[in-house]
């Protein structure tokens, strides 16, 4: 792990988990783009819209979202949600 900050001998501190988890990919094969509500419902400064995220952080909402739902949850899909709270 060369150049990498540790919190101990050989394994990567939280740090750089979120900074890899921040990071973005800039492949010319990654053309799309993810969109998702920002749920704080913070309001644009213009327009008063909400705000919504984009690319990395609409995929960790939604990833967030669709762990943190219970089975039975969304109507007339039971089979959608993990249990996990």
């Amino acid at each position: 792990m060369v150049g990498m900050k540790t919190g101990t001998v050989g394994t990567p501190s939280s740090w750089d988990a979120f900074n890899d988890a921040q990071g973005t990919n800039f492949s010319d094969r990654n053309v799309r783009e993810y969109t998702d509500l920002d749920l704080f419902f913070n309001k644009r400064g213009t327009s008063k819209d909400i705000t919504k995220v984009t690319n990395i952080q609409a995929v960790k909402r939604s990833i967030r979202n669709l762990v943190l739902t219970n089975h039975y949850e969304k109507p007339f899909h039971p089979e959608i949600g993990s249990g996990v709270r």
